[in-house]
Parts: C-alpha cells; sequence; structure tokens
C-alpha cells in the first residue's frame, strides 16, 4: 500500500493513517544534523516535496475510483 520509499515515507503512512480513520500520537524527537553527514539537505527537501506531491496527487486519484 505505501509506495513512497524515500524522505517522505512517513507522510504518505500518516496520510493513509487519516484516509482510513486510524489515531496518530505525535511524540518528540531530538534531532541534529551533523557536520559530517552526506545527506544534501536541499536535495533531500526537493525529493521530499515531490514525493508528497505525487503521494497526494496517487491519493486523490485513488479516492475518485
Amino acid at each position: 500500500m505505501v509506495r513512497t520509499n524515500g524522505w517522505a515515507f512517513d507522510v504518505e503512512v500518516l496520510l493513509l493513517a487519516d484516509r482510513y480513520g486510524f489515531s496518530v500520537s505525535q511524540v518528540p524527537i531530538d534531532w541534529r544534523h551533523g557536520k559530517d553527514s552526506k545527506v544534501d539537505l536541499r536535495s533531500a527537501a526537493l525529493q521530499m516535496i515531490r514525493d508528497i506531491f505525487l503521494t497526494r496527487v496517487r491519493l486523490l486519484m485513488s479516492h475518485r475510483k
């Protein structure tokens, strides 16, 4: 059911949980970007925006069927 395997994976899970009526709790996290990280935050953010958009379109289209 989940199709996204990138940075937006959790967003897709939350959207699906909402669609199917599951309750979701918030859990605080402590996250720090390490200077030695190989993750490019700009690139990752753009990929996430794209994946969220595509996930939203896919869910809207499947709702119409």
